[in-house]
């Protein structure tokens, strides 16, 4: 189980928090690429608002292209935050009105400027006349926290502490996913106790596949051999187990 959080200062502090409570963790930052694909609808403001009352996605973009414009002012920096419209920064720059530090030289009226619309493609149902398909890379460093444990009383407890640390959608996937580990690696220690060799353990295991919470139907856990003997290793580097030959140990 990992968290993701938003800055390196964080990452520093959740583990910190995590090692005060007994619980084993690492970090681990990397660079990430993200492709995402945009459609660009361009056209004057009396244009856009046209098609809008026919695309629903055209009419939440430009709405949120115009309340962003509505809050600039002159010589803010613009696109410096993550939240920031891609409409409002396209629109600028192809205007020529932003500066080499990304601030705003001046604001003209709304209605006198060629408006770009950048519309995530997986939101567009319809096909629009006059639009065109852009694709964007975008280089991040993530930053994690990696919990070592599959038992699940430190898993709930390394729960909480990081609800203060990380957003609620990542909460949720990290939850589920120390859940599957933690239900995954009782399943093993459970095989165990019949039969330590390896080959007989992946088979009862796998007989087991999809695995369910008990008293719970919603998470189902599911694993192919391939990934179980990966799992084994991870077992084995936590210091649960030793797998030696056709041998387990634990």
């Amino acid at each position: 189980m990992r968290f993701r959080v938003k800055s390196r200062e964080t990452m520093r502090e959740l583990s910190k928090e995590l090692s005060k409570a007994g619980i084993m963790n690492r970090t681990e930052e990397r660079l990430e690429r993200e492709v995402r694909y945009w459609v660009l609808v361009s056209g004057k403001l009396e244009e856009l608002e046209e098609l809008a009352g026919g695309v629903p996605a055209v009419a939440e973009a430009l709405e949120e292209f115009v309340e962003a414009y509505e809050r600039l002012e002159v010589g803010e920096v613009v696109g410096g935050e993550d939240g920031v419209s891609p409409s409002l920064v396209e629109t600028l720059h192809g205007a020529g009105l932003i500066d080499g530090e990304g601030k705003l030289l001046e604001k003209p009226p709304l209605g006198s400027l060629t408006v770009n619309l950048l519309l995530p493609a997986e939101e567009l149902d319809e096909e629009l006349e006059g639009a065109r398909l852009r694709a964007a890379v975008r280089f991040t460093m993530a930053h994690y926290v990696e919990v070592l444990e599959v038992d699940g009383e430190l898993v709930e407890r390394a729960l909480d502490i990081a609800e203060g640390y990380v957003d609620e959608d990542e909460l949720e996937e990290a939850t589920l996913v120390g859940l599957a580990e933690s239900v995954l690696a009782e399943t093993v220690m459970e095989s165990l106790k019949e039969d330590n060799r390896k080959d007989a353990l992946i088979a009862r295991v796998m007989e087991s596949v999809p695995i369910t919470l008990e008293d719970e139907d919603e998470l189902r856990v599911e694993i192919d051999e391939e990934s179980l003997e990966e799992f084994l290793k991870h077992l084995q580097r936590l210091g649960y187990l030793k797998v030696k030959g056709n041998k387990i140990w634990w």
